[in-house]
C-alpha cells in the first residue's frame, strides 16, 4: 500500500523538474522495496519455525531472526547455491521439455510451425517446475532453520 501511494506520488511529480525530489523517490522506492524483501525472508522462515517449534509467530519472528544472524554467512552461502542449483533443475526441465518437443514435432511432416507448440509446453514446463521446485526451496530451508537450531543447542 505505500510503495503504490509512493509510486502514485512519484507518478504525479514525474514532470517535476526538481532532480532532488525525483532523486528522493527514487530512494525511498528502493528502501520499501528492500524492506520488503527482508520482511518475506522473515515471514518465510518464521512460518518454518513455527512449524516445527509450535510457538506464536512473534516469538518464532524473534528466534528465526537471531538464528540467521548468527548465522549469515552460512545463511548466503545456502540461498546462494540453492538458487543455482534450483535454477539448473528449472533449466534442465524446460530444456528436456524442448529436446523431446522438437523431437516429436519435428519428424511430422503435416505440420509446418512446431515452433509454437513447443514453445507454449516450455511455458508450461517452466510454470510447474517452478511450482515443484518452490517446494523444495521450503524444505531446504527447513532444514537450514533445523540445523541451526540443533547448532545452538548442541
Amino acid at each position: 500500500l505505500i510503495r503504490t501511494i509512493l509510486a502514485y506520488i512519484q507518478n504525479k511529480t514525474k514532470d517535476s523538474t526538481s532532480e532532488i525530489v525525483k532523486y528522493l523517490l527514487m530512494c525511498l522506492q528502493c528502501c520499501l522495496w528492500c524492506f520488503e524483501k527482508v520482511m518475506k525472508f522473515i515471514n518465510r522462515n518464521a512460518y518454518i519455525y513455527t512449524a516445527f517449534k509450535g510457538s506464536n509467530f512473534c516469538t518464532s519472528c524473534k528466534k528465526v531472526f537471531g538464528l540467521l544472524m548468527s548465522n549469515i554467512v552460512r545463511v548466503g552461502i545456502v540461498n546462494c547455491v540453492g538458487s543455482f542449483i534450483l535454477f539448473l533443475g528449472k533449466f534442465l526441465v524446460v530444456l528436456v521439455v524442448l529436446a523431446l518437443g522438437y523431437f516429436m514435432m519435428s519428424k511430422d511432416e503435416t505440420l509446418y510451425f512446431w515452433a509454437i507448440p513447443v514453445l507454449i509446453a516450455c511455458i508450461f514446463a517452466f510454470a510447474v517446475a517452478h511450482t515443484f521446485f518452490s517446494v523444495y526451496e521450503i524444505g531446504i530451508d527447513a532444514i537450514f532453520i533445523c540445523f541451526c537450531e540443533d547448532e545452538t543447542k548442541n
